[in-house]
């Protein structure tokens, strides 16, 4: 891995401009962020703009993706959504590069509870993996036990802007 590429996932959010905040104070250098605009709301296009004003602050190459999400039958937006996500990962990520998701706590709580909602058995009760390999792509969650609310200090003490995703 210490010759990998570094992606973040980048939606502008809190979770992930905190993410890439601390991955531009490293001192690994093949850092890369990747925005997926999905066209499905309003604000898409100001995201992306967002987006590219804070990776060129922090001097940090960006791909923006446009996705195209389709539903498919029994799917939900939020999972046609991940699902275009995840292709668009796959077309740009090098196999032996890796994928940062910015994942936190709370996050983790949800996927759990939704599932539990959702009916699931006990496997598909398993929380988000630190470290997975989804559709062919290692993805790293590294902020996945960390709480939101030290994101949010973070971001404040840092003066980082986001936007509420």
């Amino acid at each position: 891995m210490l010759d990998a590429t570094l992606w973040v996932g980048y939606s502008g959010g809190l979770d992930s401009s905190v993410l890439l905040h601390l991955l531009s104070q490293s001192q690994y250098t093949k850092i890369k962020a990747i925005h997926i605009n999905h066209n499905i709301s309003k604000f898409s296009a100001d995201w992306q703009q967002h987006c590219v004003e804070f990776c060129n602050k922090l001097n940090i190459s960006l791909i923006c993706v446009q996705a195209s999400v389709t539903l498919d039958a029994g799917d939900g937006p939020e999972n046609a959504a991940r699902k275009a996500r995840y292709q668009a990962f796959k077309q740009h990520i090098a196999i032996d590069d890796v994928l940062l998701l910015a994942h936190h706590l709370q996050d983790q709580a949800e996927t759990v509870l939704l599932r539990l909602f959702r009916g699931a058995g006990v496997k598909g009760l398993a929380a988000m993996q630190q470290i997975s390999n989804i559709h062919g792509i290692k993805v790293v969650r590294p902020l996945l036990t960390t709480d939101k609310t030290i994101l949010t200090q973070y971001a404040m003490d840092h003066k980082i802007k986001y936007i509420d995703d």
